[in-house]
């Protein structure tokens, strides 16, 4: 019997071709976010508390900021053709992201992807002051705003791809059969020795689980 297929992907980096948080932080926050991102990355400060902070040093209205990140930044090119390839394969796509609700919907309704699955953190903006509030859900991990661990714990049976590139995703990625990781996340599991696929783009992604799924014991390869 054909297991159901997950598929979880995220989002900044990802499905974009650009950070959107570095690109708004770059831009509308005091520099000194950077040591914030430094603070994560070297020396495992808490992204559930360096977010917060680092969204407290922008100072923007919201309007001007979604122009300027949708002027900046576009999706891989080849992102709505998974899309339709998910669809085809009856898969549940579903985008888990580190950054924001708000962020995230104003592409997929430029890229007429409005109806995709999408689980992240909301933001309020009062005034210019920016506000985080944590994503919804199951809170599996301590130290992020949106636990992915806890948005795939529902989805117990079928067989589970995730496709990341950055910190969030560590945790995640471990919790699933196959996965596809560039970048900081690519590094992370060499260095654990997990098996993982690379990729640059959806059209590697896609390729490489159409050789999976049409091979004998999908799940059984993925694991090896």
């Amino acid at each position: 019997m054909v297991k159901t297929l997950h598929i979880y992907s995220d989002f900044d980096g990802t499905i974009t071709t650009q950070d959107s948080l570095v690109v708004l932080l770059d831009r509308y926050a005091d520099p000194s976010w950077r040591n914030l991102e430094r603070k994560i990355r070297e020396e495992g400060f808490p992204e559930k508390l360096a977010l917060p902070m680092m969204m407290d040093l922008v100072r923007a209205e919201w309007g001007e900021v979604r122009d300027h990140l949708l002027q900046c930044i576009d999706l891989d090119s080849h992102f709505k053709f998974f899309v339709g390839w998910s669809k085809l394969r009856q898969a549940q796509l579903t985008i888990l992201s580190g950054g924001f609700e708000e962020i995230i919907k104003i592409f997929l309704d430029r890229e007429g992807l409005s109806n995709l699955n999408y689980r992240a953190n909301r933001l309020r903006i009062t005034g210019g002051s920016w506000k985080v509030f944590p994503a919804r859900g199951n809170a599996l991990c301590e130290n992020q705003n949106h636990c992915k661990c806890g948005s795939m714990s529902s989805d117990n049976s079928g067989l589970r791809v995730y496709i990341g590139d950055g910190h969030t995703d560590f945790c995640p990625a471990k919790g699933a059969d196959i996965i596809f990781a560039k970048a900081h996340l690519l590094s992370h599991a060499r260095k654990l020795n997990l098996h993982c696929y690379e990729f640059k783009n959806f059209e590697d992604v896609q390729r490489h689980l159409e050789m999976i799924l049409h091979a004998d014991g999908p799940l059984k390869q993925a694991q090896a």
